[in-house]
């Protein structure tokens, strides 16, 4: 009779995990589905390798020498030919998208800001209150950013197509801005008052030299930001198309890796526990074989 001294537990913490740690507690890599050979043997480095844990009578558990009904099995694992985006975290890696900063990995927030909501949230802590208030606050102020206020750098908005496709979405320059101009200065068909637009007036209401003007309406110089604005105020035209770039897995693994524990604080992760790059998998880990799954040998027989 085994006597083992009863220990009590002092809290259980739940987060996302390190695939250093995948690795290190599996007992072998996993590269094929195949389960048993012609002869009815266990496959090495497939589903059901013994080094995974025994059911099939007689066999001997090659990782801790035991035998069915006393091995309690072993995790295995699989590296993935790509990253792959953990469907359980979508709004989650959502959130972060656009509230951080592609470029530096920052919380788009002030320093003012970012004291401001840690101590909010803090404050909800300490008084019980549920924190998520102060968490959508901080998403929702961050992302009225249009610059990174710690690098300068230019955000995008982000849409969410389920389950896991995730685009940045910028309002450019249109591809036909030239056409759009040109039309816009030309006489309302519908009311004979009105001449329409000469490049001069275009200037003298825009701000913009003639030169210019003439360059832009021919479609050889593409006006910039302010010019877009001048033009589109005087013209009472958008000048704008929406252009979607698709982010990969990769990509948004490479843009977790660079936030700050500091700055996940703020946004109630904490960093030092589960890093948000771990919500794009690169390992998947491979549960014993005493754990869920059957033998299909002994199921047919």
């Amino acid at each position: 009779m085994s006597m083992q001294t009863p220990k009590q537990l002092g809290g259980i913490s739940f987060g996302l995990m390190d695939p250093e740690t995948y690795r290190d507690m599996s007992a072998t890599k996993v590269i094929t589905a195949d389960t048993y050979d012609d002869d009815g043997y266990p496959i090495d480095m497939g589903l059901m390798d013994p080094r995974l844990g025994v059911i099939d009578p007689g066999l001997e558990c090659k990782t801790c020498g035991q035998h069915s009904g006393s091995c309690n099995g072993h995790f295995g694992h699989i590296e993935l030919a790509a990253p792959v985006i953990h469907v359980g975290f979508t709004k989650l890696i959502r959130r972060l998208l656009r509230s951080t900063c592609r470029e530096c990995g920052r919380l788009a927030l002030t320093e003012y800001e970012r004291e401001e909501f840690r101590e909010r949230l803090q404050r909800a802590k300490d008084l019980g209150e549920d924190p998520n208030d102060v968490l959508k606050s901080a998403v929702r102020q961050a992302r009225k950013a249009s610059n990174c206020p710690h690098c300068g750098e230019q955000q995008a908005d982000i849409k969410h197509e389920k389950p896991t496709t995730y685009y940045e979405v910028q309002d450019v320059l249109s591809g036909e801005y030239s056409e759009q101009i040109a039309a816009a200065m030309q006489p309302d068909e519908d009311d004979p008052d009105d001449e329409g637009t000469s490049p001069s007036e275009l200037a003298s209401q825009s701000g913009i030299p003639l030169d210019r003007i003439n360059e832009i309406v021919a479609g050889e110089f593409r006006p910039r930001t302010e010019d877009r604005k001048a033009l589109e105020s005087a013209l009472d035209i958008d000048l704008t198309e929406e252009d979607m770039n698709k982010l990969m897995a990769s990509d948004i693994r490479d843009w977790f890796e660079d936030i700050p524990d500091d700055d996940l604080g703020v946004l109630g992760i904490d960093g030092e526990i589960s890093r948000p790059e771990w919500m794009v998998m690169t390992v998947l880990p491979v549960p014993p074989v005493t754990a869920v799954r059957r033998s299909p040998s002994i199921t047919a027989a």
